[in-house]
């Protein structure tokens, strides 16, 4: 039996009308949303760059500025160094240094003033960008040290201190309300500390005593006196030589006492601390040198025609008058790190600031 053939669709195209998938409108709709918000990021990002180039250039430019003004005021503080190493050399001298070119920048100093203090003005300039510094100095000069403390300088309830020649310290600085101290005071970054050789000291002594000693009122000490330990002195007494101790020596006692060298150019030397305290009135003559500190205290007159030289702390305290006179004596061959020609003309920075006058 023959199957028969069904006749073919009269209308074609209606077939695959009825099964194609129907047009989604709404696809339009969101490809139209999806190009629009792309739009939008590119256009915010875009901005967003822009705006970083911006400010990438602007801290470029900061950073370019900020090297400029470090660079020029590094110059002026060279300028500064500059005009206190003339000074150091010719300390009366006044003028316009030269400009000088260093690292890409150039520098100048100007000085002014009247031989004894002055102002320096540095100028430092470095890719246009100008930078500059204000020092004002004082020159010291004298004739050698008349005190040298290593550390702190005390001084407390002292109606009149008084010395002649210059003071040099490291260290703090202090005067109470209840003192006065006159005379020109240097204070310096680093002092080259004294030694004292004991053996040496020991070897040419008149007299060598082991153990601590003390020296009853009325004792009279002559010659060159070494001490393994510490030296009490109860006044009066009366010394004409010198002692040396490699512990402290301390006087004590109320009444007047007079203490001086003799032949030698030093009186008092101490590995440790000396302490001078208690007399109504008291005389040194010749040089102090002690290795830790130095105290005067509790005394109504102190006339010290002495150098006074310790690497720690120099202390004058409850004294109603303490003088401090030149002395010409030469420094024992035993001490090391003393030389008094060393201070004799320093420039003293009082002052350090940027900026122009």
């Amino acid at each position: 039996m023959k199957a028969r053939e069904l006749p073919a669709d009269p209308r074609p195209g209606l077939g695959s009308y009825f099964f194609a998938s129907a047009p989604n409108e709404r696809s339009h709709s969101d490809s139209g949303s999806v190009l629009i918000l792309s739009l939008l990021t590119m256009t915010a990002l875009i901005v967003m760059g822009v705006g970083y180039l911006e400010v990438a250039a602007t801290q470029a430019e900061f950073r370019v500025g900020e090297n400029g003004r470090y660079q020029a005021r590094c110059l002026a503080e060279s300028g500064t160094e500059w005009a206190l190493q003339v000074l150091e050399g010719n300390p009366g001298f006044t003028g316009q240094l030269g400009t000088v070119s260093l690292g890409g920048g150039t520098f100048e100093a100007e000085v002014t003033g009247s031989g004894s203090s002055g102002t320096i003005v540095a100028l430092g300039e470095y890719d246009g960008i100008p930078a500059y510094e204000t020092t004002t100095y004082q020159v010291v000069t004298g004739g050698g040290e008349q005190i040298r403390a290593g550390a702190e300088v005390r001084v407390h309830r002292v109606s009149a201190a008084t010395w002649a020649n210059s003071l040099y310290y490291s260290g703090e600085w202090e005067v109470d309300d209840d003192s006065t101290a006159t005379g020109v005071a240097v204070e310096l970054e680093q002092l080259t500390e004294i030694t004292l050789d004991s053996d040496a000291f020991r070897d040419r002594a008149d007299h060598v005593f082991y153990g601590d000693q003390t020296f009853a009122e009325g004792a009279t000490l002559t010659g060159l006196v070494w001490v393994e330990g510490a030296v009490t002195l109860n006044s009066p007494c009366n010394l004409s030589g010198t002692i040396f101790a490699t512990g402290d020596i301390e006087l004590t006692g109320s009444a007047a006492t007079s203490i001086s060298s003799g032949a030698e150019s030093a009186v008092l030397l101490s590995l440790a601390k000396i302490r001078l305290a208690g007399s109504s009135s008291l005389s040194v003559v010749g040089d102090i040198y002690c290795l830790d500190e130095f105290e005067l205290k509790d005394t109504s007159a102190a006339s010290l025609t002495s150098r006074v030289f310790t690497n720690g702390k120099f202390h004058l305290h409850n004294a109603s008058g303490t003088w401090f006179t030149p002395v010409s004596s030469s420094v024992p061959p035993e001490v090391g790190g003393v030389s008094s020609a060393e201070w004799n003309t320093e420039i003293v920075v009082t002052s350090r600031r940027p900026g122009q006058p």
